[in-house]
């Protein structure tokens, strides 16, 4: 089986300060964030790469990246939505820009995320490290027993989750 992991397209305007959005902040696709899903699209079609099986979590952002990229390819496909693909919930980085999280909880912290995805233990972020990994892992596990060998499997989610 072959996964192809997606994240979702951008969620903020140019020239709009970029700040961490987390699990429950449900942002919009903008204007470039669907043509980025249209350029996916236009690529998995390239390569022939039709999923047998979409999946994305609860956020508009990744349902409509899915959607838009199948449309795009000119594939009809559900998209099924699993709440473990849901993004972290940022906790005190919520809302923040990346200088206000340097300034805030020193850039060794942002750095150890950004460069090795490496939880800030300050943060209290959610569902917790372990907690997402095992869920991760049971997910993988679940698609194993449901999908082919040869099957494509695509996935759309946000960047912390895919890390």
């Amino acid at each position: 089986m072959t996964w192809i992991l997606a994240r979702h397209g951008n969620t903020f305007e140019n020239g709009r300060p970029v700040t961490m959005t987390g699990g429950y902040q449900d942002l919009a696709l903008t204007g470039e964030g669907k043509s980025q899903a249209k350029i996916f699209g236009k690529m998995l079609q390239k390569r022939r790469w039709k999923p047998a099986a979409v999946y994305c979590s609860p956020l508009a952002r990744t349902k409509d990246f899915a959607q838009v990229a199948l449309h795009e390819a000119g594939w009809e496909a559900s998209v099924i939505v699993e709440e473990v693909l849901r993004e972290i919930d940022y906790g005190a980085w919520t809302g923040k820009t990346d200088d206000e999280i340097k300034r805030e909880f020193g850039r060794r912290s942002w750095e150890a995320w950004q460069e090795r995805s490496q939880w800030p233990l300050a943060a209290q972020w959610k569902p917790g490290e372990k907690k997402l990994i095992a869920s991760i892992y049971d997910f993988s596990e679940r698609l194993l027993a449901v999908h082919k060998t040869r099957q494509n499997v695509l996935i759309v989610s946000s960047s912390g989750v895919l890390r």
